[in-house]
């Protein structure tokens, strides 16, 4: 009988948990996503300053975006292309932790990089509502980076345990708590004997003084990158896992959010026109009261009146606002106007020629506020703010662009504007923004169509900054621009964070390390 009940529990012990079922893939996966996770909380942490980040951040990207693709072709799915694509604009951007310092876009690309990193799971993963980027990308966001992961949340630590039940270490595990207990109990005893060997040798005492110090000190850091390590790895894992095995996907799919759509469409197009219309008629005054202004901003002409300060501040960032409202007006009208009501036939019409309509004048305001923008770059140079907002626009205006012709041409109009985001936002981070807006600057003062030197800009450069300097201070005979460039390179040292702190492998950073050099040199 007892026999029996042993083969039965033993036999029991061999089945995976039955709420997360694994095979061997999983399994070899649920360990090796540990490690990658330690590397992350290590290298990539959040809380850890933006200083530190380096070549880790590059080492732990592709090991988390190889990781990935083994999974997916351990699971048998043949990649897309567009997997690929996300891939590379995340290797790229992790990538360039280990050679471009982005001083002014640290916050901005790390974000960035983690959501994209967990976007290309879901996409590697073929787990998107529409089976890749679209108009349900959002909700795709959502869905992939919160629900799937903390429904499998503890999907690893079930998998582990169900593995190591089957194994010896389960035997040896329970001895080794005997082993354990005879070290704690011999603590008393080791104390007395060290104490009696530090007074017998000073040397001794010293040396072991010295040892207990670093063990402690490294003890603690690995003590707590290890407890960070488990949520985090149990997150990764959780997405990966709940991807693969489709696990989780039921609670938002693609019928579920269209029904929800339809739920939502509640307003009758009569009752979307005049409102509609109104906001139309209002651009059109807006800009025919302004007509003049508006030439004269388009044409590069300052009016008179305005330093090019006030003219290129009044208005831009609200005729940026407005730009981003309109485009909200466009969403919730398609989303809000209920299709299945009479005359939706024109209604689907009238939305087509409102949204193009809509998109033009929007297009007019962005080109507006883009001249203004570069009468103030022409006159006070570059910085990291004005060169964002740029940027910003650019983006919108493609956006806007892309709506006005999916009005009349069959294109993913969401899917490419995602890409283009993704994509422009890469380059910018492989450029090197902070280096090139210093370059711009020193150039303009050099040439004499900047008045002053923007001593500010290649403070805040921070690293980035000095290689430009460097050039300007190595070879110019002005020795007051010499001067000052000395000076900022010695705020540039003083002022910066003691990264000397973590110099190992994961803080290393080639333009930040050429730049330290550059700057001692200078300051001399």
């Amino acid at each position: 009988m007892e026999d029996h009940q042993e083969s039965h529990l033993a036999e029991k012990e061999k089945q995976p948990h039955k709420g997360f079922p694994a095979n061997l893939a999983d399994k070899w996966m649920a360990v090796w996503i540990f490690v990658v996770a330690y590397m992350g909380v290590e290298w990539f942490w959040i809380g850890s300053n933006h200083v530190y980040y380096g070549a880790g951040v590059t080492v732990y990207t592709l090991l988390y975006g190889l990781s990935v693709l083994i999974y997916v072709g351990w699971s048998g799915r043949r990649l897309k292309p567009e997997a690929l694509f996300w891939f590379v604009v995340m290797a790229l951007c992790g990538g360039s932790y280990g050679w471009v310092y982005n001083h002014s876009l640290m916050m901005f690309l790390a974000l960035f990089l983690r959501l994209t990193s967990l976007y290309f799971t879901a996409v590697a993963f073929d787990v998107l509502l529409e089976g890749k980027t679209g108009r349900y990308c959002a909700v795709d966001a959502v869905h992939c980076l919160v629900t799937v992961p903390f429904k499998n949340l503890f999907a690893q630590v079930h998998i582990v345990e169900s593995t190591l039940k089957r194994t010896k270490f389960a035997k040896f595990a329970k001895e080794a708590k005997w082993g354990a207990a005879g070290l704690l109990a011999a603590i008393p005893l080791f104390a007395v004997v060290i104490e009696l060997l530090s007074k017998a040798d000073d040397n001794f005492a010293r040396l072991l003084s010295d040892g207990f110090e670093f063990v402690v000190i490294y003890w603690l850091q690995l003590r707590w990158t290890l407890l960070l390590a488990f949520p985090v790895s149990w997150y990764l894992y959780g997405q990966m896992y709940g991807c693969g095995r489709r696990d989780g996907m039921a609670y938002i799919t693609k019928d579920m959010v269209q029904e929800k759509e339809r739920k939502w469409a509640v307003i009758p197009a009569v009752g979307m026109y005049p409102a509609l219309i109104g906001v139309v008629l209002l651009y059109m005054f807006f800009i025919g009261l302004q007509g003049s202004y508006y030439v004269d901003a388009l044409r590069g002409v300052l009016p008179q009146g305005f330093t090019y300060s006030e003219y290129a501040r009044s208005g831009f960032f609200e005729l940026t606002s407005i730009s981003t409202i309109n485009l909200c007006i466009i969403l919730l009208a398609q989303l809000l106007c209920r299709k299945d009501s009479e005359g939706s036939v024109a209604a689907a019409r009238f939305l087509k020629y409102y949204t193009a309509v809509i998109s033009v004048l929007t297009l007019f305001l962005i080109a507006t506020a883009m001249t203004k923008m570069m009468l103030y770059i022409q006159a006070y140079g570059l910085t990291p703010l004005r060169v964002i907002s740029s940027t910003f626009m650019i983006f919108l205006a493609v956006v806007f662009l892309l709506a006005a012709l999916s009005r009349f041409i069959r294109i993913p109009a969401v899917r490419i504007s995602v890409w283009v985001f993704a994509a422009g936002f890469t380059v910018m981070a492989l450029c090197g923004m902070d280096r090139q807006i210093a370059s711009y600057n020193l150039a303009r003062y050099q040439q004499g169509t900047l008045e002053e030197i923007p001593y500010d800009v290649l403070i805040n450069g921070s690293y980035a900054s000095v290689s430009p300097m460097y050039q300007v201070w190595s070879q110019t005979q002005d020795m007051e621009l010499k001067e000052e460039l000395s000076r900022a390179a010695s705020e540039i040292l003083e002022g910066r964070i003691s990264w000397r702190k973590k110099t190992g492998f994961g803080a290393l950073n080639r333009e930040r390390m050429t730049a330290i050099k550059k700057l001692e040199e200078m300051v001399r």
